[in-house]
């Protein structure tokens, strides 16, 4: 008797390979469709970071400019005060100085927001990566384990 015939008792185990296949293949589906959700919640959450980035480096900078006024404007002040001419000599030196200094805090503050904002978002990329290997792995194996079951049950015979 092949395995193919279901005579007897052997009726049932034919159709418990039936079920057993199928649900090799429902169980992995259910785990591609969560793989997918939760890549695409990655890159949802990387873009939220991303942009939570670019507000701290804006406001930052946003800082360093009204920081850069009021020294400059302190400076002025004291120039005058102490009866300097200010639209000449040092305390031109000076404002041209502190004007090179927040500029330069400026471009590094820039850069780094730049770059952590494209650090968030490579994060996210790469998790959505992880989880699309899941579901192929996930999915490959739910095959697999259909594979076995079928040739267990003689259907390939």
């Amino acid at each position: 008797m092949s395995r193919r015939e279901f005579k007897g008792p052997g009726k049932q185990k034919g159709i418990f390979g039936v079920i057993a296949g199928v649900a090799s293949l429902v169980g992995p589906a259910f785990g591609i469709d969560a793989a997918g959700k939760a890549g695409r919640a990655a890159e949802r959450e990387a873009a939220l970071e991303a942009q939570h980035q670019r507000e701290i480096t804006q406001e930052r900078l946003r800082q360093i400019d009204v920081e850069g006024r009021r020294i400059a404007g302190e400076t002025r002040a004291t120039a005058a005060g102490s009866g300097v001419a200010v639209g000449e000599g040092s305390p031109m030196d000076v404002l041209a100085e502190q004007a090179s200094e927040f500029a330069r805090e400026k471009s590094i503050t820039s850069r780094v927001g730049a770059n952590r904002v494209a650090t968030s978002l490579r994060r996210g990329e790469a998790l959505a990566k992880q989880y699309e290997s899941q579901q192929l792995v996930s999915a490959f194996s739910g095959l697999s384990k259909f594979a076995g079951q079928a040739y267990e049950f003689g259907w390939f015979d």
